[in-house]
C-alpha cells in the first residue's frame, strides 16, 4: 500500500525544503560532543565519531551532517555511520565512539543507565555559540495552528538547557 505522504505535524532541527511543507522555529536546543569519560584524555582529532548515515540534501545552510555538525568547516574523525540515534548512543555506551547530540537526549539517557555507561560532555572544536540548534515544527503549507501545535511547541521549549 502506497503512503499518502501526508503529515499532521512533525519535528526537525534540520529543515529540508519541500513543496507544500512549511517550518516554524519554536526553540533552540543545546548540542555537545558526548562520550565516556575516558575520551577526555584523548586528543580531539583522534576521537572516533559516530554520525548519521545519510548527509542532508537540500538544506538551506552549508551544514552537511544530519546531526548539525558543520562538516564543511570543522573536521572530525568519522568512524561509524548509523541510521538511528539509539545506535549512536549504544556505540557511545560501549566506549567505541563519541557523538554530537542534544543535551536533553543525553540527560534522559543518563537517567536510565548504570554509572559506568553515563555519557559526559567533551571539549569540542565547535565554538559554544554554534552549539545551539534550532528546532522546527513541520506542517503542510497553509495548515491552521491547532491546540496540538501549541502543546508540542510548549513541550519543545521546555527542552532548553537549564540556566
Amino acid at each position: 500500500m502506497e503512503s499518502a505522504r501526508r503529515i499532521d505535524l512533525g519535528i526537525t532541527y534540520l529543515p529540508v525544503p519541500h513543496a507544500g511543507i512549511e517550518f516554524t522555529e519554536v526553540t533552540r536546543i543545546h548540542m555537545n560532543v558526548f562520550g565516556l569519560p575516558r575520551f577526555r584524555s584523548m586528543p580531539r582529532a583522534e576521537r572516533p565519531f559516530v554520525v548519521p548515515l545519510l548527509p542532508a540534501v537540500g538544506t538551506p545552510s552549508k551544514v552537511v551532517g544530519l546531526d548539525g555538525w558543520p562538516d564543511h568547516r570543522i573536521d572530525r574523525r568519522i568512524q561509524f555511520r548509523v541510521t538511528l540515534m539509539e545506535s549512536a548512543l549504544e556505540l557511545c555506551r560501549q566506549g567505541r565512539a563519541v557523538a554530537f547530540l542534544p543535551d536533553f537526549v543525553v540527560r534522559l539517557h543518563n537517567e536510565h543507565v548504570r554509572a559506568e555507561r553515563k555519557l559526559v560532555p567533551l571539549d569540542s572544536a565547535l565554538p559554544e555559540q554554534e552549539r545551539r540548534q534550532s528546532v522546527y515544527l513541520v506542517q503542510r503549507r497553509g495548515m491552521r495552528e491547532s491546540s496540538l501545535h501549541r502543546q508540542v511547541a510548549r513541550s519543545l521549549r521546555r527542552l532548553k538547557a537549564p540556566g
